[in-house]
């Protein structure tokens, strides 16, 4: 039986978050240092591509090279979907088929997905706090707030979560 893609992107995420956390880089990372983690490697190492040819072709290709510890074998990308509720567990070899032929790139959807995405909140003593740009990548904000014209005496630029990346954090039981 297959089930609702809600459901079976927890699934991967989960799975995907356990592959990751047993590796040194990885460990102990909560769950959003892991994902930033990911899309920093991925902007710093495909950035140039996003422009040329799209954010998900772009990730597709990265994830071929074999960036992220995910199974890349025929018989374990099948036995992947069955468990995470993808496919049946008696597909059709023509099922069988379609989820190896487009394996990475249902990876990248799911994936890009879960891309953080910040706010620049500017800080200032006077006015208080409030938002100056919204909805940007890890990359995106950090430039941003590097930026010496970002900062003065009285204010300062820094980035937080957007709401839409809260409430998937919520949705996946992030802390």
């Amino acid at each position: 039986m297959t089930i609702k893609p809600t459901i079976y992107k927890k699934n991967y995420f989960n799975y995907l978050m356990n592959r990751l956390s047993g590796y040194d880089e990885y460990t102990g990372a909560r769950p959003q240092d892991i994902l930033e983690y990911i899309f920093k490697r991925f902007y710093s190492e495909y950035g140039y591509n996003v422009e040329r040819s799209g954010k998900h072709k772009a990730m597709t290709d990265w994830l071929q090279g074999l960036a992220l510890p995910i199974p890349f074998y025929n018989d374990e990308i099948i036995q992947l979907a069955k468990d995470m509720g993808s496919i049946r567990k008696n597909a059709s070899e023509r099922t069988k088929e379609r989820v190896i032929e487009n394996y990475f790139s249902f990876w990248a959807n799911i994936i890009l997905s879960w891309e953080p995405r910040y706010n620049i909140i500017r800080h200032d003593r006077d006015t208080g706090n409030q938002i100056v740009r919204r909805n940007l990548s890890i990359v995106e904000a950090q430039r941003h707030c590097y930026d010496v014209d970002t900062r003065t005496d009285n204010w300062f630029d820094g980035y937080d979560y957007n709401n839409k990346t809260r409430k998937l954090f919520t949705r996946y039981e992030v802390r």
